[in-house]
């Protein structure tokens, strides 16, 4: 497999976890007064958005050994660390993907309201916090380590693909969907998913085009 096929399979895992995910935000929000935009959906679409997001999120690891291939010319050592580091973040996603859909599901089972998502999350405390401080400090890890890598050129990616590690790209997500509150209530939680899916994406594009002459 080429590098540039491996990131197109990471953009569509990705784009499958994004799909999940807007099914479970939507299913955790819909009915609430302020988003009017959000009908109730039932349980049933709340198992599809759990089941996308626990197969898609380990297939980032694919995703991120096209990344790796990209940069071994350059640095061996980084390609490793770059693997390695998005293979355990696609298997802590995935954990904390299907710990999240389950939560809502007892929740609603309980006969609890729609209500935001984030406060299931915050509820869950011991659960689900160190998943999301381990997906966080490995995500600044491999951002660190592939931006360096990219930056000092000598890859197959432009070295303006350095500013788009995984890090910057769900500030960006977060940050776009901040203004708004159908964007906080979907957008915002959905970032990490959404900013692989532009991470795998441009690597795809990039690596399919001709290098210019030295």
């Amino acid at each position: 497999m080429s590098a540039r096929i491996a990131c197109f399979v990471g953009a569509l895992a990705a784009s499958a976890a994004s799909a999940g995910d807007l099914l479970l935000l939507w299913f955790a929000n819909g009915g609430r007064a302020d988003l009017p935009t959000l009908p109730p959906i039932g349980d049933g679409w709340l198992l599809v958005g759990h089941i996308l997001g626990v197969v898609a999120i380990p297939l980032y690891a694919v995703g991120y050994w096209g990344l790796a291939e990209a940069i071994r010319p350059a640095d061996p050592a980084a390609a490793r660390r770059v693997f390695l580091l998005g293979a355990a973040i696609g298997a802590y996603g995935a954990v904390i993907h299907g710990i999240t859909g389950m939560a809502e599901h007892i929740v609603r089972a309980a006969g609890l309201p729609a209500r935001d998502p984030l406060l299931s999350v915050r509820q869950l405390g011991a659960y689900a916090g160190p998943l999301w401080i381990a997906v966080f400090v490995l995500g600044s890890m491999l951002s660190v380590v592939f931006g360096r890598a990219v930056a000092r050129g000598d890859t197959d990616l432009p070295r303006w693909m350095a500013l788009a590690n995984p890090v910057a790209l769900v500030a960006l997500a977060a940050l776009l969907g901040a203004p708004t509150p159908l964007g906080r209530a979907i957008l915002v939680p959905a970032a990490p998913n959404v900013a692989h899916v532009w991470l795998f994406a441009l690597a795809a594009i990039t690596l399919g085009r001709p290098r210019s002459a030295p």
